[in-house]
This record gives C-alpha cells, sequence and structure tokens, in this order.
C-alpha cells in the first residue's frame, strides 16, 4: 500500500514539471488508474487531493476530476478534513462566483465540526470568499472576511497566506482611495511574503504599491 501511495507521488512530481496540458492531462489519467487499485480510505483522499492541487494550473478540468473523487470518498468515509479541501479544490476551480460561494461556504462549514488543525486552510478559504466579496465592491464584506483570514493565518504562522490577505486589505484601501493606509498594509504584506520566499505574492503586492 505504502510503496503504491509513494509511486504515485513520483510520478506526480515528474508530471508538475511537465508545462504540456495534454501531457498533464494524460498524467492524471494514469494516476487515476493505479489509484483506482488502492484501498478506499482516508490516504487515497488525501492523494486524490493533492492531485487536485498540483494539476490546478495546468490541467483544471483533471484537477475537478480529482477533488469531485476526493469529495465522494471523504464523505461516504465520513472524513471532515478530506471533505472540507476537496470543497476547497472544486470551489478554487469553479468560474461562477456564485457557485464558488457556495463550496466555499459548504467547506467552512465542515470544517469547523471537525478537530482536525486546519487554520491555514480557513484562513485560505476567509480570504477567498473575502476576494468574492471585494470584486463584487462589497467591501465592508470583504473586510470582515479578510480579518477573520488573517486572524487565523496568524495562529497557524502562515506567513504565504499572512501576505496575501494583508495584500488584500491593502487593496480594499486602494479601492476606497486611501492611498496611504493601502500602502501601509502593502508594506506589511510585502515583509511576511518575503519572509516566505513567495515570489509570486511579491511581484502583485510590487505592482499594486506601483498604483497607489
Amino acid at each position: 500500500m505504502y510503496i503504491r501511495l509513494s509511486a504515485i507521488v513520483l510520478l506526480l512530481l515528474f508530471a508538475c514539471s511537465n508545462t504540456d496540458v495534454a501531457a498533464q492531462s494524460n498524467q492524471v489519467d494514469s494516476l487515476l488508474i493505479v489509484l483506482k487499485t488502492s484501498r478506499n480510505d482516508t490516504n487515497k483522499v488525501n492523494r486524490l487531493n493533492e492531485l487536485a492541487e498540483k494539476f490546478r494550473s495546468g490541467d483544471p478540468t483533471g484537477a475537478m476530476r480529482c477533488a469531485k473523487l476526493a469529495l465522494a470518498l471523504s464523505q461516504k468515509l465520513q472524513y471532515k478534513k478530506g471533505t472540507g479541501i476537496s470543497l476547497y479544490h472544486i470551489a478554487s476551480l469553479t468560474a461562477d462566483d456564485v457557485e464558488q460561494l457556495k463550496y466555499l461556504l459548504q467547506a467552512l462549514e465542515v470544517l469547523e465540526q471537525g478537530t482536525a488543525d486546519n487554520a491555514s486552510l480557513r484562513s485560505k478559504i476567509y480570504r477567498q470568499i473575502g476576494e468574492i466579496h471585494f470584486y463584487q465592491d462589497n467591501f465592508d464584506l470583504a473586510q470582515k472576511n479578510f480579518e477573520i483570514s488573517l486572524d487565523l493565518a496568524s495562529l497557524a504562522k502562515d506567513s504565504v497566506s499572512i501576505g496575501r490577505t494583508l495584500n488584500g486589505m491593502g487593496n480594499i484601501h486602494q479601492r476606497r482611495l486611501q492611498p496611504e493606509k493601502a500602502l501601509e498594509y502593502y508594506e506589511k504584506a510585502l515583509k511576511y511574503s518575503g519572509t516566505a520566499h513567495n515570489e509570486m505574492n511579491i511581484a502583485r503586492i510590487l505592482g499594486n504599491m506601483g498604483n497607489s
């Protein structure tokens, strides 16, 4: 069992280095075939969720397949953490804001019933909810969710999530024509993103600072 799962992880790491979408799609198919031979347990749910995460950018269709399989199995096993993670992946792969928000709220409901340490994941979910409200110009709701996200990220000592959430809070002040306040949050975000070596978010923050 563990040898098989290790082989899956190695195949996954190889697939992630391949930028061709068709090749990644074939990798998803191959990995799912291997997973069919493994036991239907929480380890299988975790592997499916890992696949959904790794293929999210290169093969969103394949990632969605993995997330939905993880959701079905985790619900059957009553594995709340796995259910919450798979719902989060499905939300992240859903374009429609209403549907995305529905899955995020379902994920929160499940995770808040569980006993596992999931502050970092809940921080990401609250941040994503905040971003949905932000792009709908619901700045008060966006701020509320960003504040919850920041508290959870701080609890989890998740520098990446802290940096991204602070950046989101800076964006709110920028849209409210409060450039000095926006810069204050961007500078904090830059500090945490630098600590986490999150180059993508650093570039995003610097772009926002240039527009303030």
